[in-house]
């Protein structure tokens, strides 16, 4: 009796540890790394460099042929830019779990003003801020988190 209990509460166990293992997602998972700067000219005269890292646990995150990585601006939920997560980086040809770290250059967009002009010399707002905002989608179609990078203040006096 106390041996069929005692390989009762092994199995038990066994079955919970086994059980607890992480199961990584398909769904792909981005995390906000940094910027190479915080303080840019307005209207492309000035750039970033922005790194996020990357995790999709079946690895299919890479493509050679289509763009992967969405790049809008937080003033106007717009999309400013796209680029791609080269095949090389993130696709996994054994269905597993594909990381790493990506860096993109963005340029600077333009000012926004209260009166919804912009990428022109405005005296009365010589700086406005913004954030990008990075979203991924891997090859079945599957958009990771949105992530958001530190504000990025725009020099709006040239």
């Amino acid at each position: 009796m106390t041996t069929n209990l005692l390989s009762f509460f092994i199995l038990l166990y066994s079955c919970m540890f086994f059980s607890c293992k992480e199961r990584l997602s398909s769904v792909p998972y981005i995390e906000y790394v940094s910027v190479s700067q915080t303080y840019l000219q307005q209207n492309a005269q000035d750039s970033v460099f922005l790194s996020f890292s990357f995790e999709d646990g079946d690895g299919n995150i890479g493509s050679d042929t289509f763009n992967n990585v969405f790049v809008s601006d937080s003033r106007t939920g717009l999309n400013i830019a796209s680029f791609k997560i080269p095949a090389s980086l993130g696709l996994n040809p054994n269905n597993n779990k594909s990381s790493g770290v990506v860096s993109i250059l963005l340029f600077a967009p333009c000012c926004i003003y209260p009166d919804s002009s912009s990428c022109y010399v405005q005296p009365l707002f010589p700086n406005r801020t913004m954030q990008f905002e990075i979203q991924i989608v891997d090859n079945e179609g599957n958009y990771s988190n949105r992530i958001n990078s530190e504000i990025i203040t725009l020099d709006c006096t040239s």
